[in-house]
């Protein structure tokens, strides 16, 4: 009844040192985990006809672009856009999709060194970058995972299609729709 697509691997850094195999792999990871979820899970949501929930991880980088997340935030962006379009389609057959965008977690998405394929260690501009954010701890100032299992099961509770971890960025997001209206 409930899928929750929650691949995501952050590789930050500028884009002028992407490699294609930092493309690559987050592109499979953070877009391919939801496609291929979807395409395991959706045909028996819909089989047994008694609704369900599919929530997407994106991230507030998709609503709040910020430089040097290009590849992550592309691929967060995309899961924004894949969320809008299934709720539209599936909303009638009694399955609500929501696109779940948290701001900081205190996670391991820092640890991109130790899940990196070994496929993909050689064709990286990221290396440097991926051991610098390993040494950064985590900060005790961003949400718990506990805070974040509650807000994501308040949303799903509630229907909402976006479902938002951090107040701190409603002004951020306006900023952006105006943008987008003007």
């Amino acid at each position: 009844h409930i899928l929750c697509n929650n691949a995501g691997v952050g590789v930050l850094g500028p884009v002028t040192q992407a490699k294609y195999g930092d493309w690559d792999w987050v592109l499979e990871v953070n877009l391919g985990g939801a496609i291929n979820g979807i395409q395991e899970f959706l045909p028996l949501i819909l089989e047994h006809g008694e609704g369900g929930h599919i929530v997407n991880t994106s991230s507030m980088s998709a609503v709040i672009p910020i430089p040097n997340t290009v590849i992550y935030t592309t691929t967060k962006a995309a899961l924004v856009g894949l969320s809008e379009a299934l709720y539209g389609e599936l909303k009638e057959q009694g399955v609500i999709v929501s696109a779940f965008c948290p701001g900081p977690v205190q996670s391991n998405i820092g640890q991109v060194h130790k899940l990196r394929p070994s496929r993909y260690r050689e064709d990286t501009g990221y290396a440097d970058v991926d051991a610098r954010l390993a040494e950064r701890p985590v900060s005790p100032n961003w949400m718990s995972i506990e805070e974040v299992g509650e807000r994501v099961l308040n949303g799903m509770r509630n229907e909402e299609i976006f479902i938002f971890t951090h107040r701190e960025f409603r002004e951020g997001v306006q900023e952006r729709c105006a943008a987008m209206l003007e």
